[in-house]
């Protein structure tokens, strides 16, 4: 349905044994700009390839450094809406190794599971809180 929220459950290894025994994380679709793409082009090859939809509305939520301490990487984060005219494929990635679940979730079911901790990747603990302060805004427009 519309109301549903769409994530991916990937298996991470270095997770493995930390919080997350099993190494599956429950994320947003996610990826590394390929071939001179700028942001938006990224994500949206993404979606396609992770979830088999293309985005039908886009808002940039931020842009953020993980972890400036450590390692260099910056992220865009993003808000998108998807319809049933916008799936693609069925999703589930097309890298090598990339083993992908999809993961529907009704809002007050994944705002519960952020609120419980179970949410423990940043990019999608970010987005959440994100979506938790603007759901009003996005259903009127």
């Amino acid at each position: 349905s519309n109301k549903d929220i769409i994530l991916v459950k990937q298996f991470r290894l270095p997770t493995m044994g930390m919080n997350n025994e099993d190494g599956w994380l429950l994320e947003i679709v996610a990826g590394i700009s390929e071939n001179k793409e700028d942001e938006f082009q990224t994500i949206e090859r993404e979606m396609k390839e992770e979830i088999g939809f293309k985005p039908e509305k886009l808002i940039k939520i931020a842009d953020v450094h993980m972890a400036p301490g450590s390692v260099k990487e910056f992220l865009s984060i993003f808000y998108a809406e998807v319809s049933n005219d916008t799936q693609v494929s069925k999703g589930g990635g097309v890298d090598v190794g990339e083993d992908i679940k999809i993961i529907r979730y009704k809002y007050e079911d994944l705002i519960n599971l952020l609120i419980e901790g179970k949410i423990t990747d940043a990019k999608t603990f970010i987005a959440l809180q994100w979506l938790s302060i603007n759901k009003d805004y996005i259903q009127k427009n």
